[in-house]
């Protein structure tokens, strides 16, 4: 489709058949806007020392994000497309950006060794590129390691998941998916829609340990994706990061087809090709329901038009009284929606605590047999303790899960009931359309009224968005995949007595208990919250649509009818918004 400033008649028309408070010329440019400009972002996903870092490298044939540092900090670092290559550092606070332009720059923010903990308070990096596959639109996004030593790695990560288009997990092919990384797989993979599994292949894996690796990985991807009704598994895309990256440094192309990155790349690029294809699919979808709803209004117009001053004021009476019954059921029905809100927010709380006490018992149970078994040892406990919290922490999930399922189909239910009522309203009368419909569906600026809410609730807060009750896997997930003893934490367990070592185990245990109450309740409070925000939106949208219909009342009883009488002009302006194609504008 052309740009929409190529058809000036149909945004004049779009504008004047807006209903009251609504433009629908101004609303489809901002929706065409930000379809043209939207990221698609790309997070590349995995434990610490995967080899994330070296696959972007390879990907973009430049080496400029560091790749040996130990510890990474919880500083993301997007890469995007821009003529100039440069990068720019963000903070947290009001600190002025810094540019920086080569690696050893770049390390000196994103490296622990120069930045423990992120002491310099760095929000983000923004490293800017000309390269053809961020043409594109993609948005590459090198995030600290899961399983890494801090828990703001865990949330940073976490933050990016929320917007990402699709994912890439880097996962090794010896050893194999382990079982901690499967957890961790399984949790957060249940909230994307489209995943590419990369398998990292080192100089010194054998062809026969490649492919073993590929057959034992694929096996374990099918169970998990069959375990969590994920969608369709693209192939496994097996890449030697090191030598891709060591032949585009070298201009080596030998040595870059013998990698596959090729594969990868080409992966990439089909995926935000059909992407975009679907984006701009959409957006002709949306300008066509508009066309229709201003052709609504036009027809409307032509009405209103062959009346009587009285006949109007006749109409808009008797659609304010039918508006302000609907609006009583309304708040009658959004009322019920609060109620049922705060009802789960309480069950939500009951349900954290128990779930909490359940599974940091049994992680409890099965430490302490270790313990008492002899193993002491800060290593082979450290790495028991990882294991069994990452099980205990992924078998939680899955309850979570089907509770807060139940929780959402029972709210679903009135989410419909409200939706079924503002739809009988639109068959009401032609006024209805004119004189609600923009500002009914008005669940927050810039949507338009097609808008359903049990459709606007349902897909932004729901099962495809991380925001939503069902939606928060990959909070729980890179929250308990690595172990809470880690580093210099070790040491505190290397006890020679059972009874001293089960005594420093109990912090960490307690850790793991609250980590789980909190990712339930701040999850779902973050859900409620912003569905409670929705309703409340509506109904002022209401009152505010209420005023104005009243106004018009007053209006055309102090002024009479000042709809223009040029019903030729009315039936020719009906006739383009109902022939208009975006080919014949």
């Amino acid at each position: 489709m052309k740009p929409l400033n190529n058809y000036p008649e149909l945004l004049r028309l779009l504008e004047k058949y807006s209903p009251a408070g609504q433009n629908y010329a101004q609303l489809i440019l901002e929706i065409e806007k930000k379809s043209s400009t939207s990221d698609m972002i790309v997070p590349i996903l995995g434990t610490q020392g995967m080899g994330k870092s070296t696959m972007i490298n390879a990907i973009l044939g430049e080496d400029i994000l560091p790749s040996e540092a130990d510890e990474t900090t919880c500083v993301p670092v997007e890469i995007r497309y821009g003529t100039e290559p440069q990068g720019i550092v963000r903070f947290r606070d009001d600190k002025a950006e810094v540019y920086v332009k080569t690696k050893a720059d770049l390390s000196a923010f994103v490296d622990n060794n120069f930045n423990p903990g992120n002491e310099k308070q760095v929000s983000h990096i923004v490293l800017y590129r000309d390269d053809d596959l961020l043409k594109t639109g993609l948005v590459i996004v090198d995030l600290p390691g899961v399983g890494s030593l801090t828990k703001a790695n865990e949330e940073t990560t976490n933050r990016y998941i929320k917007d990402l288009c699709v994912a890439i997990f880097i996962i090794s092919t010896s050893p194999p998916i382990l079982k901690t990384e499967a957890n961790f797989i399984a949790s957060v993979w249940r909230s994307f829609n489209s995943v590419y599994f990369v398998q990292n292949v080192w100089d010194d894996n054998s062809r026969e340990e490649t492919e073993e690796g590929l057959t034992h990985n694929k096996k374990v991807l099918q169970e998990i994706s069959q375990k969590i009704n994920a969608p369709i598994l693209h192939p496994i895309i097996p890449v030697n990061a090191y030598a891709a990256a060591k032949g585009s440094f070298e201009k080596d192309e030998e040595l870059i087809r013998k990698s596959n990155i090729n594969e990868l790349v080409e992966a990439l690029n089909s995926f935000a090709v059909s992407y975009r294809a679907e984006s701009a699919s959409a957006l002709e979808a949306r300008v066509m329901q508009l066309v229709a709803s201003a052709g609504e209004q036009a027809v409307h117009q032509i009405q209103l038009a062959k009346m009587t001053s009285d006949e109007q004021l006749a109409a808009l009476e008797d659609e304010r009284k039918h508006f302000e019954s609907v609006s009583y059921e309304v708040e009658e029905s959004v009322g019920a929606i609060k109620r049922q809100l705060q009802s789960d927010q309480r069950e939500v709380q009951s349900f954290a605590t128990a779930t909490a006490r359940k599974y940091s018992e049994l992680l409890r149970v099965e430490i302490f047999r270790l313990v008492d078994r002899g193993v002491v040892d800060g290593e082979l406990l450290s790495n028991a303790f990882s294991e069994y919290q990452s099980q205990y922490a992924t078998d939680a999930m899955d309850e979570v899960y089907e509770k807060l399922a139940t929780i959402w189909e029972n709210l679903k239910s009135k989410l419909e009931e409200l939706d079924d009522l503002l739809q009988r309203e639109d068959l009401h009368s032609p006024d209805a359309n004119a004189f609600n419909k923009a500002q009914a569906f008005k669940w927050e600026k810039g949507m338009d009224a097609t808008i359903k809410i049990g459709s606007a609730i349902g897909s932004a807060l729901a099962f495809g968005a991380i925001g939503g009750p069902l939606g928060f896997a990959a909070a729980l997930a890179i929250g308990f995949v690595g172990s809470f003893i880690g580093g210099t934490s070790r040491k505190v367990v290397v006890r020679a007595r059972a009874r001293e070592t089960k005594r420093e185990l109990e912090p960490f245990i307690a850790k793991f208990k609250s980590s789980i109450d909190d990712v339930i309740n701040d999850s779902y409070s973050e859900f409620s919250e912003k569905t409670l925000a929705r309703l409340d939106s509506y109904v002022s949208a209401r009152g505010e649509e209420l005023t104005a219909i009243q106004k018009r009342i007053t209006d055309l009883k102090e002024n009479g009818a000042t709809i223009s009488r040029e019903i030729d002009v009315l039936e020719s302006e009906r006739d383009y918004l109902a022939n208009w194609r975006p080919d014949n504008g």
